[in-house]
């Protein structure tokens, strides 16, 4: 898309309209820090505007180098009214996830301090904040708000959102007979999982979809491949990867764990996650050459990855093999329920993989390189924060740039704070929707930020798959 400008004053809404589709698109398909370049002319045009700084911050946020312009847009909203929701909202989730927790509290409590504005969302957000903060107590303040906020009991009005935020709160806040309880009455009617098919949402036949999906994974040994720099200790004994039984998916780091780790031992991929359109098209070539193989196979693929790469000649395949697509929705960050039994939450690829993993009725889960944590950070070392960092077939730009560095640590730290919370009870829901059992999931990784998964070591999965 080319840039626009503006030629008279009753062209600037339009041009305003035209620059930020232009960014939009940009950031999405271009690695170059220059496709926030429109962004910025559209504010330029409207200093003054909270929605215009607002959806000009909300784009520049897609960049590690624009968030913390983004936050002094954010900042300059609330300048010109100290009230607006949305400003106040994004600095809260910015805060938090730059690790300033006591200017979150601020932000969240002064958000919900607007009559209209105190919902269960954004009580979530302030107790997150309270929470990571220290202040216990008054963040369980709120989530027992949440919960008696949120009546479950009619199964009609359970479905809809946000009745699953019932169930994250009482999670949070330790409440784990309420939490189960919600959980079941949004997902089951007398005692069965149900779920709906919208077919505007989900075109293609959910059941259908979980058929190919477990003649991949049911029964078997399913290891899903991170990046983080623990998955050295699984490369380092690759050999382990070759048993029989061990179905192997990777997400981002597609041709790093294939070719590097898998390959050497003449271990095979059997299925492959992507969540972004950018990172489907550049791995297009080799998922192609997945889905043609003489085993079975999958993509899981969000419905964001291919609305937004539909038409793209490098996808043009996936229509070829819509059998061996899996798809679903991430529309936000909620739970799963009976009116979206396919929303994930879209929080990161690892937890949308493992979403769609868990209804193949696999045997058993392993993660590996999914520390979530960086520590001891040098850039003239290698896989410090990922796993061969340096490589250039990583989608993402120069590690070696201070700034990035800083918002991969960031980034990796608020992800695991997002996927501790929503995780279980994630998973629960999904089991209960689809009446499925749950297979164990280990995390191949003893120091890693995750909760909610046993922790092991490369020698103890050793000894579990050769049980």
């Amino acid at each position: 898309m080319d840039e626009v400008s503006a030629t008279d004053q009753e062209d600037i809404p339009e041009t305003i309209e035209k620059l930020f589709r232009s960014a939009s698109y940009r950031t999405l398909m271009d690695l170059d820090d220059g496709a926030l370049e429109p962004a910025f002319q559209a504010m330029a045009l409207a200093p003054n505007d909270p929605e215009i700084l607002c959806n000009g911050a909300s784009i520049l946020c897609r960049r590690g180098r624009g968030l913390q312009m983004a936050e002094e847009i954010y900042a300059r909203v609330l300048a010109i009214d100290p009230n607006y929701p949305l400003a106040l909202n994004q600095l809260a989730l910015l805060s938090t996830a730059h690790g300033k927790y006591s200017k979150a509290v601020e932000y969240s409590e002064r958000l919900i301090a607007l009559p209209e504005h105190r919902r269960p969302l954004t009580l979530l957000l302030a107790s997150r904040a309270l929470r990571l903060n220290g202040n216990l107590d008054e963040s369980k303040v709120y989530l027992r708000e949440v919960v008696d906020s949120i009546d479950t009991r009619n199964h009609s009005t359970a479905v809809r959102d946000p009745a699953c935020l019932k169930p994250v709160a009482a999670y949070l806040g330790g409440w784990e007979d309420e939490a189960d309880q919600a959980m079941r009455d949004i997902c089951c009617v007398d005692g069965e999982g149900v779920y709906f098919r919208n077919p505007d949402l989900y075109p293609a036949s959910i059941a259908e979809q979980l058929l190919q999906l477990r003649k991949v994974t049911e029964g078997k040994d399913v290891c899903i491949f991170g990046g983080g720099p623990s998955i050295k200790a699984i490369a380092e004994q690759a050999p382990l990867l070759a048993r029989d039984g061990l179905v192997h998916l990777v997400i981002n780091n597609f041709a790093i764990v294939a070719s590097d780790i898998l390959a050497t031992v003449g271990a095979r991929m059997s299925i492959a996650c992507f969540s972004h359109p950018q990172v489907l098209m550049k791995n297009a070539f080799q998922l192609k050459a997945l889905l043609e193989q003489s085993y079975p196979t999958m993509a899981l693929l969000s419905s964001f990855a291919t609305d937004n790469s539909a038409g793209h000649p490098e996808v043009e395949f996936l229509g070829d093999h819509k059998e061996q697509i899996f798809g679903f929705r991430t529309d936000n960050q909620l739970p799963p329920t009976p009116r979206y039994p396919l929303r994930f939450p879209d929080i990161n690829t690892f937890l949308l993989a493992l979403c769609a993993v868990v209804l193949g009725k696999p045997r058993r889960v392993f993660l590996f390189g999914f520390d979530q944590r960086v520590e001891d950070d040098d850039p003239s070392k290698d896989s410090r924060l990922y796993y061969k960092e340096l490589d250039e077939r990583y989608h993402a730009q120069d590690r070696s740039d201070p700034v990035l560095r800083q918002h991969v640590r960031d980034w990796v730290r608020w992800d695991a704070i997002q996927v501790n919370e929503v995780s279980v009870v994630t998973l629960r829901m999904l089991s209960l929707i689809f009446n499925i059992e749950l297979p164990v999931i280990y995390n191949v990784c003893p120091d890693s930020a995750l909760e909610g998964f046993p922790k092991i070591d490369v020698k103890k999965f050793s000894e579990i798959v050769a049980q």
